[in-house]
């Protein structure tokens, strides 16, 4: 059986991996909760409008995120096109 140092050792080298492990990169978007994440800042009918508003407050390509995945919304059409030809 492990003994309480050894179980706080394990814990805390975990916790350190996972605190140093790199995470990507993504543009800024608005802030989430921390279960749903985006999943309330997103209207359930006429989800275009929703995302037509978002781009005045932050930049024409911005991250949501909603439960576990990772969306990137592109909301011009100069802001598609750099991306695709990079």
């Amino acid at each position: 059986m492990l003994s309480f140092l050894q179980a706080l050792f394990l814990l805390g080298s975990i916790a350190g991996a996972l605190w140093l492990y790199p995470r990507p990169k993504y543009p800024p978007g608005p802030t989430s909760s921390w279960i749903l994440r985006n999943l309330l800042q997103i209207p359930s009918e006429n989800q275009w409008f929703g995302f037509s508003k978002l781009p005045e407050t932050y930049r024409p390509c911005m991250h949501l995120r909603i439960l576990s995945q990772h969306i990137i919304v592109l909301s011009t059409i100069n802001a598609a096109r750099d991306l695709l030809e990079k």
